[in-house]
Formats: C-alpha cells, sequence, structure tokens
C-alpha cells in the first residue's frame, strides 16, 4: 500500500476587550486537505513464491474534504456571574473516488449552526455553579470512511464506508465546584448528550456469506449520567486525581436487515485515578490508571467529559467489553525546572484491548484488537522565554471544535 496526503490551513483570529471586563473573540478558518491511497492484497505461492493478486480487496481512492468555518464569542465576568457565549457557523463538503471502477461518493453540508453558551455562579469565595449548552460536530476519520477492506485476519475483516456523514451531538451540563483550604477542589455534574447521525460500529453479512465489520450513521443515541471529580493534595510530595462516571446510554440504529436484534439502554461507568509522586533531588513519578465497564458508548480514556468517538468505541449491535489502562512516568527535572527528561510507558500490564461483541439471530461474534500496546516514550524538553499559552491554544483548535 501507498498513500499521498496533502493540507491546506489558512486562519485569522482577533481577541478584543470591550467594556471594562468583557472581551470579544472572533475567527475564519479555512481547512483543505486531499488524500490518495492505493491498497493491494496478493496470493503468495508457497513454493514458486508468486505473487498472484485479489482483486475484491483492493481499493485506489482519492477523496477530498473541505471545512470553512467563522466563529464569534463574548465573555464577561460581573462580580459574582461570569458568561461566555459563541456561535460558529462552517460549510463542508466530502468527496471521494474510487479510481479503479469509477464508483464516487460525496455529502455536503451547505450551513451549519453550533450554538454554545456557559454560564457561572459565584455562591461564594470557594462555592461555584456553572450551567452548559453546546452544539458540536465529529466527523468521520480517514479509516472509517476509506471503502478498503482489511482481510489480514479472514475471520475479522474491517472496512471503511464512504457514504458516513458527520454525528452531531447537543449537550446540556450543570455543575456545582467546591474549593477547600487545602487547595483541594470537588467537581460534581449531571448531563445530558443527543446525539444524530452517531458513528457505530455494524456487523454486516455479505451475499458470499462473508462477515464484515464497517460504520454506519444511527438514526440517534443518548447519554445521561453523572460525574464526580475530586483532586485532592494528601501532602507536599502528593497529589491525586479522582474522576467517575456513571451514565445510561442507548443507540438507535435503523435495522439494516430483519434479522438484527438491537440492545435496549445499559448503564456503564468510567474511572481513572492520576497520581503524582514528588521525591528529592527533583524526580517526579506519574501512575494513572483507568477503567471502563461493558458499555455501548465508551467514555474518552483522556479524561473525565464525555464524549463521543468513533470507532470500536461505540456498538449498536452489541456492546464493549469492559478493559483496563495503566501507565507510568518518571520525570527529571535540572537547573531550577529549565531543563527535564521524562521516561514513561503507557499500558504497563499490555491490557489495552479493545474487545467489542455484535449478534443477531444468525451469528455471534466477538472480536479484540490492540492498538500500540506497551509505548515506551523519551521526553527531552528545553524552557526559554515566555509562552503565551491563549495563543498555542486558538492555532491547535480543530475547525470542528465550538468556541470554550
Amino acid at each position: 500500500g501507498s498513500s499521498q496526503n496533502s493540507s491546506f490551513v489558512i486562519q485569522t483570529d482577533l481577541v478584543k476587550n470591550i467594556f471594562k471586563t468583557a472581551k470579544i473573540e472572533a475567527g475564519l478558518r479555512a481547512s483543505l486537505n486531499n488524500r490518495k491511497t492505493i491498497n493491494n492484497n496478493f496470493f503468495v505461492d508457497p513454493i514458486t513464491k508468486l505473487k498472484t493478486i485479489v482483486e475484491s480487496p483492493n481499493s485506489d481512492f482519492d477523496n477530498n474534504d473541505a471545512v470553512y468555518a467563522a466563529y464569534a464569542t463574548i465573555a464577561n465576568q460581573e462580580k459574582r456571574i461570569g458568561y461566555k457565549v459563541g456561535l460558529r457557523v462552517e460549510s463542508s463538503t466530502f468527496d471521494g473516488k474510487l479510481t479503479k471502477s469509477g464508483q464516487e461518493f460525496s455529502n455536503e453540508f451547505p450551513l451549519a449552526l453550533f450554538p454554545s453558551a456557559f454560564i457561572s455562579y459565584k455562591i461564594g469565595e470557594k462555592d461555584l455553579v456553572q450551567f452548559s449548552y453546546t452544539r458540536r460536530i465529529k466527523r468521520p476519520n480517514f479509516f472509517q470512511n476509506v471503502p478498503f477492506a482489511d482481510s489480514t485476519d479472514i475471520y475479522n475483516i474491517t472496512r471503511g464506508n464512504p457514504n458516513l456523514i458527520p454525528e452531531f451531538t447537543t449537550a446540556l451540563d450543570a455543575g456545582y465546584m467546591k474549593r477547600f483550604k487545602n487547595e483541594s477542589s470537588l467537581l460534581t455534574s449531571v448531563y445530558y448528550k443527543q446525539s444524530n447521525g452517531l458513528i457505530s460500529n455494524y456487523l454486516i453479512k455479505e451475499e458470499n456469506g462473508v462477515l464484515v465489520n464497517t460504520f454506519i450513521n444511527a438514526n440517534s443515541s443518548y447519554a445521561a449520567g453523572a460525574e464526580i471529580t475530586y483532586q485532592t493534595y494528601l501532602s507536599k510530595m502528593i497529589d491525586v486525581n479522582l474522576n467517575f462516571n456513571v451514565y445510561n446510554s442507548r443507540i438507535n440504529l435503523d435495522k439494516l436487515t430483519p434479522e438484527d436484534i438491537l440492545p435496549g439502554a445499559l448503564w456503564s461507568y468510567f474511572t481513572k485515578i492520576n497520581s503524582n509522586f514528588k521525591f528529592k533531588n527533583n524526580f517526579t513519578l506519574q501512575v494513572s490508571g483507568n477503567y471502563q465497564s461493558k458499555a455501548n458508548q465508551a467514555v474518552d480514556n483522556g479524561g473525565g467529559e464525555f464524549r463521543y468517538r468513533g470507532g470500536a468505541q461505540t456498538s449498536g449491535q452489541g456492546f464493549i467489553a469492559a478493559a483496563y489502562t495503566v501507565d507510568l512516568a518518571l520525570k527529571k527535572s535540572f537547573a531550577k525546572n529549565k531543563y527535564s527528561v521524562t521516561v514513561g510507558i503507557n499500558d504497563l500490564f499490555r491490557s489495552k484491548y479493545n474487545t467489542a461483541f455484535a449478534s443477531n439471530q444468525f451469528f455471534n461474534q466477538e472480536y479484540q484488537r490492540i492498538s500500540n500496546p506497551q509505548l515506551f516514550k523519551i521526553n527531552f524538553s528545553f524552557n526559554f522565554g515566555k509562552a503565551d499559552s491563549v495563543l498555542f491554544k486558538r492555532k491547535s483548535k480543530g475547525a470542528d471544535e465550538a468556541p470554550e
């Protein structure tokens, strides 16, 4: 296989203070991408070593996507009340072509609106309540779109779906934050998220009887739950961050075949712990772990906030099995934190398996995948000058992200 990717992004942002405490942000962004990929499969004769091409899973795919966006937000803090209100407007297109067969795919969203609102109220010096409303978009990734059939495992063939469209999620959240004297904090929240077109795993049976794992857009889905995050300092040397998230979720699919038995709502939970231990001679050890229970929509392992993920993170025909991971990192700082070296390992126990189950009246399937197991990493850093973190945040923000 081979691939060729090109990308062009142009962006401009404006930040201006108005009145005494209010601030306006606005910006424009255009993102244009082109991807060309060639994937071929061969049978190799064990004696002659001659290769015979297998036509069915081969694909030469050429696709383009474009996103044009504009946003504006206004934020203010008046005594006890703070707010940030924003609106993003965008237009997007996607088109793809199988160059060998000439088959074409396309979809477009001429105009989409993504409002957001964040409101907070200080009850006291250390107590805060907050409310939020957002509408977001998540586009299918390249591997979910490309129609190449990965038949490395003949019992677990996977193929993308170029007819996928983005999923749209509306979210409501209400939370309460309490700070304590030792700088510890407790955040509790309840939330409800409703998605249209959720990108979900789907197992199909083709005319030749072969089972293929692919992706479809669900009619809708919801997730409702509660989350607790607690950060505390046990001593000057130890700090701990705990997160627990329990939720009820359901995915509503169109029955593509009469044989499908679609599961109902499912209660799930996710928990994560992150600890830092500071030792003498500027050594810091970080230990983190998380556990996701059986679910049909999994929480993003990157943090406590409930976020939908494509691929095996959603399963409309069955469920995702429980899984856990543990990560370690050791950091050594020099010259008053001007230099540092960090050595780490992700997935210490090689447990980062993605296991999913799917079934209907004619089959039961379990598949298991593991990606980047036990990833070792080393990082060297050198700090100089003074960085503008706000500027970097604006630069790295994707076109499909709402202003925050």
